[in-house]
């Protein structure tokens, strides 16, 4: 189902809001942090490629190693954006339900 009942935030400037992070990780680093704490995706779940981090803020990069024509939001990268959160916590979580979200694309 999809509903329009928010106006959507203003266009960001996305090289502008990435001078505002302290800590860059790359992909290989994000998802060795994962690994090493028992999560292991595999290639094809591993959307993430850059994340951009300060104390309560991240912003993450994307890239997915096959087509998702057809879709709004490909599955997989959503995944890409839930594994974000496991750095902020300190018992990474597998989530494996999502009730509603509001996508801006």
């Amino acid at each position: 189902i999809v509903e329009n009942k928010r106006e959507p935030p203003p266009p960001l400037d996305i090289e502008t809001l990435k001078t505002r992070f302290h800590k860059v990780a790359s992909k290989g680093d994000f998802y060795d942090t994962l690994a090493s704490a028992g999560i292991k995706n595999g290639p094809l779940f591993q959307t993430v490629e850059r994340v951009y981090l300060t104390e309560k803020e991240m912003l993450g990069e994307f890239n997915l190693s096959f087509s998702a024509k057809g879709y709004l939001a490909h599955p997989a990268l959503l995944e890409g954006a839930l594994q974000l959160f496991n750095l902020f916590n300190e018992s990474p979580l597998m989530l494996t339900g999502c009730d509603s979200f509001i996508l801006y694309a």
